[in-house]
């Protein structure tokens, strides 16, 4: 992709530029700088045939059937010409023009650092899914929950830090946190055969993004972003898997939706708005049975 040619508001909105890094073509790491820490430049276009998972049939309640996950690719916005709303030609089948800086600090704590080569321009991505589906055991195709899926936006900012910490009942436990600021220009979920339902060119932005719009007219850049934090860790006892959203800032997990073309057995419905959609009270414990 090229870089945007962004106005002030966007210069503003960005975060700030660090050093220049050595490039990192797919996978390559003979590339990869370590002094001080280590820089990395992705350039990264990524295919995968297939995601199954198998329900085994060695437990009590599993019967070997199975969830498909059908031809997904991740990259870069390939063929589109508009990112936030302002010009962005040349984008490329690559997510590129991104770095990480990693570092580990004197108590241990690493820290990952993701931004725009340039400190500025958010970088576009594009996620797209064939189908989902499920199989029985002897392998017939059963249901179909997605008949297709994808997902085009923008990044300007990913950080994602692992270290120990102790619990309220002083057990010693790995957290990864990850944060990022992200955007979704075009989000396109069809569930025509399992609801008869569809949904196009969907956004998802910040929490200001319809406030934005009805004070100016169109949203800013800084009003397309929205700043998504987690906190993931394995329970001490070994009892699950913690996912966990809830955040003390009044602006992280905290997004507007807007569906501008939802249909329903073919016919259009109209648009769908969700105003501060917000994910802080959300914890989610995963374990197997």
């Amino acid at each position: 992709m090229k870089k945007i040619a962004f106005s002030l508001s966007v210069l503003a909105a960005s975060l700030s530029a660090h050093a220049e890094l050595s490039e990192l073509g797919d996978y390559d790491l003979t590339k990869v700088t370590g002094q001080a820490g280590v820089d990395i430049e992705l350039d990264l276009a990524l295919d995968i045939g297939s995601i199954v998972y198998t329900d085994t049939t060695d437990g009590l309640d599993g019967d070997g059937g199975s969830l498909s996950i059908s031809t997904i690719h991740i990259g870069g916005g390939e063929g589109r010409s508009t990112l936030f709303g302002f010009p962005n030609p040349g984008n490329t089948a690559n997510i590129d023009d991104f770095k990480f800086i990693i570092d580990i600090d004197s108590t241990g704590k690493m820290v990952l650092n993701g931004s725009p080569t340039n400190g500025i321009s958010p970088v576009d991505f594009e996620i797209t899914v064939d189908e989902v589906f499920l199989s029985a055991a002897n392998g017939t195709k059963g249901a179909t929950l997605v008949d297709g899926f994808s997902v085009y936006g923008g990044a300007l900012y990913f950080k994602a830090t692992i270290e120990d910490k102790v619990n309220a009942a002083s057990q010693m436990y790995t957290n990864i946190q990850l944060s990022a600021q992200v955007g979704i220009e075009d989000m396109d979920i069809d569930l025509t055969s399992m609801l008869g339902l569809k949904i196009d060119n969907m956004v998802v932005a910040g929490a200001e993004y319809f406030e934005t719009i009805e004070e100016n007219g169109s949203p800013t850049t800084t009003s397309r972003v929205a700043t998504l934090r987690a906190n993931m860790f394995a329970e001490p006892d070994g009892s699950g898997f913690v996912v966990d959203f809830s955040s003390g800032l009044s602006a992280t997990n905290v997004f507007d939706i807007y569906a501008p073309e939802v249909s329903l057995g073919g016919q259009m419905l109209g648009a769908i708005s969700l105003d501060d959609v917000d994910i802080r009270g959300v914890s989610m414990k995963f374990a197997g049975h």
